[in-house]
C-alpha cells in the first residue's frame, strides 16, 4: 500500500447533478481521501498522477463481466473498474472457484449463480440433467453475501429447451428468493415470451442486441412488451460483449426513450482484445448512440448498486471516505470504433480510463485485459 497519493489538477464529477467541478488536487493518505483542494505541495514519498484533461470520480461498476481465464486482480482495477459483478460463469458444482478467487481479492466482488449445475461447462443446459434443484439452492444458501441473482442462457447452442428452461430457472430464482438474469442472444423465441416470465427486479441483459430477439416492431417502434416489462420494474443492461451492441439498434431505442439501466461490458477471455471493450470504451459506444455523458457516467457509478441490490456508492468523492476513485479522460477529438456487427462510427465524445484508486493502492491502467490460466472457469 502507498501512504500518500496525489491526483493533480483534476476535474471531480458528482453523479447525483452530473457535473463536474473546477480542476483540484486529491490527496489519499493510508488508505482514505485526506484532502481535496487545489495546489496540494508534493512531498518526499508521494506518489502523485498527473496529466492532461484529467477526471475522476467515484470508482466505477462493472455489473457483467466475467473471471474465466482472464486474471482480476489485475485485469479489472487496470480497466478503470472498482467493483465486479461476475455473470454467471459458475454454476453450483463450480462455485467454489469463484468463492476462493474472491475472498483474496482487494475490490469487491459478486456473483450470479448459473442454474446449470456446471455453470457454462459440460454443455451448460443441453441436457436438462444439468439443471439440478437441490444443489443450486443449497449453494445459493451456503454464499448469500456473494451470490445477488440466478442466471441462465436460453441460446440455443447450450440449451436443448428455452422455454422449459427459462421457466424451471424461474421458480428456482424464486425458491432461493433471488432474481433471474437472462442472456437472451441467438434465442428465436420472441421477446414478448421471455419477458413475460421476468418479474421486478429480474434482469434482460444485452439488451441493443442485433441478435436478440426482436425488441421492435415492423414499424421499427419498441414494442410494447418491453415498455410493459420496465413498468413493473424489469431491469435492463447493456451487457456489449461479442455479439451484443448494434449502434443502430442502441439509437433507435433510445431515441425513442427506452434506455438501459446500467453499461457493463460482458468482458470475458473471448474478447478482451476486441476494440471498445473495455467499460470506458463500452460508455464511449453508448454516448455515441445517444446516451449523454453524465448518464453514461452514472450508470457505472450509481445505478449498479440498485441493480445489484448492493449498498450505494456515494455520488462524488469526498474528504474522509476511504479511496474508492476512478482517474479518467473525456476527449472530443474522436475515435473510430466498431459494432458487433462491423459498423464503424466516429465517436465525438471518447472516455478513457487512466488509473483506479483502491484503497490505498493505485492502478495505472492496461491497454487491455489479462488472461491467465489459474482462473479458467470456462
Amino acid at each position: 500500500m502507498i501512504n500518500q497519493i496525489l491526483i493533480r489538477n483534476a476535474r471531480s464529477f458528482d453523479a447525483a447533478d452530473g457535473t463536474f467541478s473546477a480542476p483540484c488536487d486529491i490527496r489519499v493518505e493510508n488508505g482514505r481521501v485526506a484532502e481535496i483542494s487545489q495546489n496540494i505541495a508534493v512531498k518526499p514519498g508521494y506518489e502523485v498522477l498527473e496529466g492532461e484533461n484529467l477526471c475522476v470520480s467515484t470508482g466505477w461498476t462493472d455489473c457483467h463481466t466475467h473471471f474465466g481465464g482472464l486474471d482480476p486482480f489485475l485485469t479489472y482495477p487496470g480497466l478503470g473498474v472498482t467493483r465486479v459483478h461476475e455473470a454467471g460463469s459458475f454454476g453450483a458444482f463450480t462455485f467454489e472457484r469463484f468463492h476462493q478467487i474472491n475472498s483474496r481479492l482487494p475490490f469487491p466482488a459478486t456473483a450470479y449463480l448459473y442454474v446449470g449445475c456446471w455453470g457454462i461447462e459440460n454443455g451448460e443446459l443441453k441436457t436438462l440433467d444439468n439443471l439440478k434443484e437441490a444443489p443450486f439452492l443449497e449453494v445459493a444458501k451456503a454464499y448469500p453475501e456473494e451470490i445477488l441473482g440466478a442466471k441462465i442462457r436460453i441460446d440455443p447452442r447450450v440449451n436443448c429447451d428455452t422455454k422449459k428452461t427459462l421457466r424451471m430457472a424461474k421458480e428456482l430464482a424464486v425458491k432461493a428468493n433471488l432474481p433471474l438474469i437472462v442472456h437472451p442472444s441467438r434465442c428465436t423465441d420472441k421477446v414478448e415470451e421471455i419477458l413475460e416470465v421476468l418479474d421486478r427486479d429480474d434482469v434482460y441483459a444485452h439488451t441493443y442486441s442485433p441478435v436478440s430477439p426482436g425488441i421492435f416492431d415492423e414499424n421499427g417502434k419498441l414494442k410494447k412488451a418491453m415498455w410493459d416489462a420496465m413498468e413493473r420494474g424489469v431491469r435492463f443492461d447493456l451487457s456489449h460483449g461479442s455479439n451484443n451492441f448494434g449502434y443502430d439498434m442502441a439509437r433507435s431505442a433510445i431515441q425513442q426513450g427506452f434506455v438501459v439501466e446500467t453499461i457493463s461490458t460482458d468482458l470475458h477471455l473471448g474478447n478482451y482484445t476486441k476494440p471498445g471493450i473495455r467499460l470506458a470504451g463500452v460508455m464511449t459506444k453508448a454516448i455515441q448512440a445517444g446516451i449523454p455523458l453524465a448518464d453514461a457516467l452514472k450508470k457505472v457509478i450509481l445505478t449498479p448498486s440498485a441493480l445489484l441490490h448492493v449498498a450505494p456508492k456515494a455520488p462524488a468523492i469526498q474528504v474522509g471516505q476511504t479511496a474508492d476513485i476512478t482517474v479518467f479522460t473525456v476527449r472530443h477529438d474522436g475515435i473510430e470504433l466498431p459494432d458487433v456487427i462491423g459498423k464503424v462510427e466516429t465517436c465525438r465524445t471518447v472516455v478513457q480510463d487512466v488509473a483506479t484508486v483502491i484503497g490505498g493502492c493505485l492502478n495505472r491502467s492496461f491497454k487491455t485485459a489479462v488472461p491467465c490460466e489459474d482462473y479458467a472457469g470456462n
